[in-house]
């Protein structure tokens, strides 16, 4: 046989077979139908703002608060802004912050619904705080998205600052039920960018369901947040309030410092008990 007719026929029986598979494949792909639950999800987390604003427009009765991941899909744009703020991306950070903004508007969005009822977006948002490089322009653009989504919330009938997720909060665990303890935990500039617009958290500075939980002070304690602890001592923050979640002994803020391994904490707050360190509130 020829052997150009030999090469011929070696083509025709391998090759067209794979290009047959690869059609079949990219078909399957076309042919997939995704729910706008699931676009949503998929737009959110690129911050496709203009496919965002076009699928909320046409369809109008899905449900927009969360689909079939833990994540919501206001979650998965600060990801996405976290990301592209810590890259200097300023044209995708002002994607994602239109993003959520775009879908937080929407007459569907619900605050107190989420996947695994651990945490709300803004309790996301500022827990992610401390995953923001530390540069002022960066951490500028982070409170600016957080300023936003309080802005809105702020026009929601229901919206409540002090909304705790209640039976869900495992403080021991990292799981603030609150905002403020959020920020208490985690938190530097949101800390103060929830006081100075909300000054009821510093009347009610101490506030918990019971004491057995955690008050804001013990959370930057347990999670040796010095910067929240000296504000909220210079607030008035109560660091002798009783706590029943475990053994303490002595002092019970103390005690929960000391138990976690915070020596630089447990130094703070013995010192500040002595009267040997000055410690200031917002700027």
């Amino acid at each position: 046989m020829n052997p150009k007719t030999i090469i011929l026929l070696l083509w025709i029986t391998n090759v067209i077979p794979i290009c047959c598979q690869v059609g079949s494949t990219n078909l399957d792909w076309d042919n997939l139908e995704y729910t706008s639950t699931k676009k949503l999800e998929i737009f959110a987390k690129g911050c496709n703002l203009y496919q965002i604003e076009r699928l909320l427009k046409n369809d109008t009765i899905f449900e927009i608060n969360y689909g079939q991941i833990t994540l919501t899909p206001i979650q998965l744009a600060i990801d996405a802004f976290i990301k592209a703020n810590n890259n200097n991306e300023l044209w995708k950070c002002d994607q994602c912050i239109n993003s959520v903004a775009y879908i937080m508007k929407d007459k569907r969005y619900n605050y107190k619904l989420q996947p695994l009822r651990t945490q709300t977006d803004l309790i996301y948002a500022i827990k992610r705080e401390k995953d923001v490089v530390k540069n002022n322009e960066i951490i500028q653009r982070f409170e600016f998205l957080l300023y936003t989504m309080l802005t809105i919330l702020d026009t929601k009938v229901d919206f409540d600052i002090n909304y705790s997720i209640g039976t869900y909060v495992d403080p021991l665990n990292g799981n603030p039920g609150t905002a403020f303890e959020a920020s208490s935990a985690f938190g530097t500039a949101s800390f103060c960018l929830l006081t100075k617009k909300y000054p009821i958290l510093l009347e009610e500075i101490d506030k918990r369901s019971g004491d057995n939980k955690f008050t804001p002070l013990m959370f930057a304690a347990r999670f040796n947040n010095l910067y929240t602890a000296e504000r909220l001592l210079f607030y008035g923050a109560d660091y002798l309030k009783k706590f029943t979640g475990y053994q303490v002994n002595g002092i019970p803020i103390i005690g929960i410092s000391r138990r976690a391994g915070q020596t630089t904490m447990t130094k703070l707050l013995t010192d500040y008990k002595d009267g040997k360190v000055h410690v200031t509130g917002c700027k």
